[in-house]
């Protein structure tokens, strides 16, 4: 992103149109394991997301083959960012 400030003036962030939530009070009604997956609480109308077919409701267990953990409000900010700095345009790791 430094790089991107330099070289550019600005930093560009992608948004994929997702609203995390939190999976810790619904563990139970998922059968997750502990410590996997994000819950996505909403999914913005005609976002890069919604073209792909996710939803509300829906729970990712990695974004771009990395694995997600989303489990307590705490973890929110490090899944938003992650979001944020994949490349705009990039639809491959919400398939």
């Amino acid at each position: 992103m430094v790089g991107q400030l330099v070289k550019q003036g600005k930093v560009t962030r992608s948004n994929v149109g997702i609203v995390p939530g939190v999976l810790q009070d619904l563990k139970t009604f998922y059968a997750l394991d502990q410590n996997t997956g994000m819950l996505i609480n909403r999914v913005d109308p005609g976002s890069p997301v919604a073209r792909v077919g996710l939803r509300g409701g829906d729970i990712r267990l990695s974004i771009n083959g990395r694995k997600v953990d989303g489990w307590f409000a705490e973890q929110r900010p490090e899944i938003q960012h992650q979001m944020a700095i994949e490349p705009i345009g990039n639809r491959s790791g919400w398939k």
